[in-house]
């Protein structure tokens, strides 16, 4: 199995060559390469939430992979009223039952692109894989109920696999929560011309 690149038939070695340009300036693109997908239109984000996240209960965040699509995932973001919480990231997981479907956006408002991948919120979870990450929400100080990053810098999700973000209220008290998360799909023969 080989994992996608610019080079599979449908581009040429002068599309690679002018992809380095920015099309208005014509100048050479040199911001970073997460920021250049998202002008490209490969940059997609969903947001789950729970205004009364009971203690001791979980709010779960579904990423259904399908076949030949290798998503980035890049930053999860998480904002909590409380803590102290736990944040889990698993691959592998069994649903019974797949929860609601939560919408996806691309990250440019301008691109027709839309997710490969399909977010749900709240399914129901026989077995929850292999814990991949975890991390610990602060319950006073300056990280009070604030995350920013899972995995460092990104981490590259199967193809035909399912990941779960679990975030749990240990505080004692019901929690206003929410969870957002990016990822990117690289996808040359659609990229935007912006």
């Amino acid at each position: 199995m080989t994992t996608p690149n610019i080079h599979n038939g449908f581009r040429s070695t002068m599309d690679a060559e002018a992809d380095k340009f920015d099309n208005l300036t014509r100048s050479v693109a040199t911001i970073e390469s997460t920021h250049r997908v998202v002008h490209l239109g490969f940059m997609y984000g969903a947001r789950v939430h729970s205004a009364s996240l009971g203690n001791g209960a979980s709010l779960d965040m579904l990423f259904e992979v399908p076949a030949g699509v290798y998503p980035h995932f890049q930053v999860l973001n998480i904002g909590a009223d409380g803590g102290p919480d736990t944040v889990q990231l698993f691959e592998g997981v069994t649903a019974s039952a797949n929860g609601t479907v939560v919408a996806s956006y691309n990250l440019n408002r301008n691109s027709t692109n839309t997710s490969s991948v399909t977010v749900r919120e709240n399914p129901t979870i026989s077995d929850t894989g292999t814990l991949l990450d975890e991390t610990y929400i602060y319950s006073a100080g300056n990280k009070q109920g604030v995350y920013n990053d899972i995995e460092g810098s990104e981490l590259i999700f199967k193809p035909s696999t399912k990941y779960l973000i679990r975030y749990t209220n240990n505080s004692g008290s019901a929690e206003d929560i929410f969870m957002r998360a990016h990822w990117y799909e690289l996808d040359w023969q659609n990229a935007e011309n912006m």
